[in-house]
């Protein structure tokens, strides 16, 4: 009755979309046209489909990616058929601007190390 949870819903929507902002800037940064993303217009995920690399190297890109701290999670467990190139999702929600700047950088270096 007192609106909170409408003020909750206010702030939330944009302080996600300055994430969803960065998120995507680092991504074009880091990877340019390399990378495809879907999903990047509603939620607070989105998936990113690497062009060069397949699904096989996706396990590797996951290993890589927590050993320096970064958490990303393949897409392939939510096909019926597995994908044909390396595909990941990419939560924000829970970053702040600096840190998925950062994220995004460590996973670059990932990526570059198994090109």
């Amino acid at each position: 009755d007192e609106g909170h949870f409408e003020r909750h819903l206010r702030r939330s929507r944009a302080a996600n979309a300055l994430r969803r902002a960065a998120l995507l800037s680092s991504l074009d940064d880091a990877f340019g046209d390399r990378i495809e993303i879907t999903g990047s217009n509603a939620g607070i995920h989105v998936v990113t489909w690497f062009q060069d690399l397949g699904a096989g190297q996706t396990d590797e890109i996951v290993a890589g990616a927590k050993a320096v701290g970064v958490g990303v999670y393949p897409v392939a467990p939510y096909y019926l058929t597995p994908p044909a190139r390396a595909g990941l999702l990419l939560g924000y929600a829970s970053l702040d601007e600096r840190e998925i700047h950062v994220g995004i950088a460590k996973l670059a270096n990932v990526v570059a190390a198994i090109r």
